[in-house]
C-alpha cells in the first residue's frame, strides 16, 4: 500500500477521525489525502466513491472503503511497517479496552453538553 492511494473523509471536530488520523501519524503515513465533508448529510464527495454511510470516519485505499474507526485502524495497524504499534500482548489489550472505553464515555460527555 502507498500511502498515496489513502483517502479519508473527516470533519475537523470528529472525535472518530481524530483517533484516526493519529494512528495514520503513528504509523509514519505522511503522504495521504484528507477529504473535508460536511458534519451532516448529503456529502457529495462520500457519494461520488458510491457511500452513503452517514458516520465518519471513512477511508478508501484503492477500491476498498472503510466505513468503522475500529476497522480503519485494525487495516491501518495490519498493513503498517511496524504492526506492534499499538501492542498484542494480553495487558496491551486490556489498556486498549480501557482506553475505548473512556474514549467513548469523554465523547458522550462532550456531545451531551452541546
Amino acid at each position: 500500500m502507498s500511502s498515496s492511494d489513502i483517502i479519508t473523509y473527516s470533519y475537523p471536530e470528529s472525535p472518530y477521525a481524530f483517533k484516526m488520523h493519529s494512528i495514520i501519524s503513528l504509523c509514519g503515513i505522511k503522504n495521504y489525502r484528507n477529504v473535508p465533508v460536511s458534519r451532516v448529510l448529503p456529502r457529495p464527495a462520500l457519494a461520488a466513491i458510491g457511500v452513503n454511510y452517514r458516520r465518519i470516519p471513512v477511508m478508501a485505499v484503492g477500491k476498498d472503503v472503510f466505513c468503522d474507526s475500529q476497522a480503519i485502524i485494525d487495516y491501518l495497524v495490519s498493513t503498517s511497517s511496524n504492526p506492534n504499534i499499538i501492542g498484542n500482548a494480553s495487558s496491551d489489550y486490556a489498556m486498549k479496552l480501557l482506553g475505548d472505553t473512556i474514549f467513548r464515555a469523554a465523547v458522550g460527555a462532550f456531545l451531551h453538553k452541546h
